[in-house]
């Protein structure tokens, strides 16, 4: 069963991102109740219908006496997870682990797709960091093998990018989808599983403005930002990436 996490504080603005924040995974609510309150808060104009549009997909909204304070964060990568950033006190581009990033966003910008070439190869360039998150996790880690020999932790809800340019949803991958590498080249799941865990995960937002610079270079696998745990789910499945 899906699960949206609620907490009753302002965490972080769906409309400016403007603060980073904590993710809601202190109370789990069933997708039920976060359907309810969902319906509430539109029809008590707490939000517009747009905005409900935009919340209709793992997010609860949160509101106070009508008046709309923001959304859960969702979609993390487990700690540990090493991600290629230039460090900006040193010059160096380096693999880091995504907590130290998140820590000290300030020192770091991250690679991302910033366009294609003629031959539909990515073309990277490092992106400032906008916002970050980090909380526990309630639900159990996707854990995924590549044919490389990589290994990725992910929550349910963190966006991945297949080999056909889809981004889709890292619960709904199956072992034989392709990923694709840093090079552009496609990378086969060997294997999937789910795993607990009792540390915090973590995540990133980049100071992008086209939906295929969301993206993050995690384990030499290309993946979603934390701008994908904000979109509706029709957003999903389509293509961003072409190939």
């Amino acid at each position: 069963m899906r699960i949206c996490f609620f907490l009753g504080v302002l965490l972080v603005s769906i409309s400016s991102y403007a603060e980073d924040g904590a993710r809601c995974a202190e109370r789990a609510l069933p997708q039920e109740r976060c359907d309810q309150m969902r319906q509430r808060a539109l029809d008590s104009n707490c939000i517009s219908r747009e905005k409900y549009n935009s919340l209709a997909f793992n997010h609860c909204p949160l509101c106070d006496d009508g008046l709309y304070m923001g959304w859960c964060l969702a979609g993390c990568f487990k700690r540990g997870t090493k991600i290629l950033v230039s460090n900006l006190k040193t010059g160096i581009q380096q693999w880091e682990v995504i907590e130290e990033v998140v820590a000290h966003k300030e020192l770091y910008q991250v690679l991302a797709i910033a366009n294609q070439d003629n031959e539909k190869r990515p073309v990277f360039r490092f992106f400032p960091i906008k916002l970050v998150v980090h909380g526990p996790e309630a639900e159990p880690l996707v854990m995924i093998k590549t044919e490389n020999g990589k290994e990725l932790g992910l929550t349910s809800q963190h966006g991945v990018l297949l080999d056909s340019g889809k981004m889709v949803l890292a619960e709904l991958l199956v072992v034989g989808d392709r990923l694709l590498d840093i090079q552009g080249n496609p990378i086969r799941i060997t294997s999937i599983e789910r795993s607990m865990t009792n540390d915090d995960v973590f995540n990133i937002l980049l100071d992008a403005e086209n939906k295929i610079s969301h993206t993050v270079i995690a384990e030499n696998i290309i993946v979603g930002d934390q701008y994908w745990q904000s979109v509706s789910l029709s957003e999903f499945n389509a293509t961003i990436f072409e190939r």
